[in-house]
This record gives structure tokens, C-alpha cells and sequence, in this order.
């Protein structure tokens, strides 16, 4: 498959991201059942929302695998994974027990 480019006004790119998440307490395997189908309509509504493409996104017990593609303008620390307060603060009773 090609590679994809994308671009504005003045700019070619091309930002891909692999970005590997843990959860504080990760000595607990805490990513499981209804938490992890939550964390992964969190994710991908957060993305959605910065609209940022998710080419891979595998959750696993104890931390989360997610490549995507950003754009030039936010750079890897505005993503989602990086937001973990804002997605702890939506009141969701999951995240709770993080």
C-alpha cells in the first residue's frame, strides 16, 4: 500500500505515531471486560473529536497499543492518550477504580 500523505497550504506530511499507554497502577491488570470496551469508545471519541485517524489500536490488560496519524499542528502530546485527566474527570464510574 502507498504511503498516504496529507497537506495544507504549505506542508507535505506525514505524522504516524505508535504510542504505548499505561495506567498508573498498572500492577494491576485493571483493562479488562466492560473498562476496556469503555476506554476504547473514550479513545475513539476523543480522536474522532481532534480529528485524529486511528490506524491501530489494540488494549491490552495492563496498557493500550494505539497507532494513529496526527496532524503536523498538534504534535504526539495533545492526543488523547496523553489526556488521560480529561477521560478520568468525565465522571465515568470505570475510571474510578484506576
Amino acid at each position: 500500500m502507498p504511503k498516504q500523505y496529507k497537506s495544507n497550504n504549505n506542508v507535505v506530511y506525514s505524522c504516524n505515531y505508535h504510542v504505548l499507554w499505561c495506567p498508573k497502577y498498572n500492577i494491576r491488570k485493571v483493562l479488562t471486560g466492560n473498562l476496556e470496551t469503555r476506554l476504547k469508545e473514550l479513545i475513539r471519541e476523543a480522536c474522532r473529536n481532534m480529528d485524529l485517524e486511528i490506524i491501530e489500536m489494540e488494549v491490552m490488560a495492563d496498557h493500550v497499543h494505539l497507532a494513529m496519524e496526527v496532524n503536523h499542528k498538534f504534535g504526539v502530546y495533545k492526543t488523547p492518550p496523553s489526556r488521560k485527566p480529561r477521560l478520568k474527570a468525565s465522571g465515568d464510574e470505570g475510571w474510578q477504580r484506576l
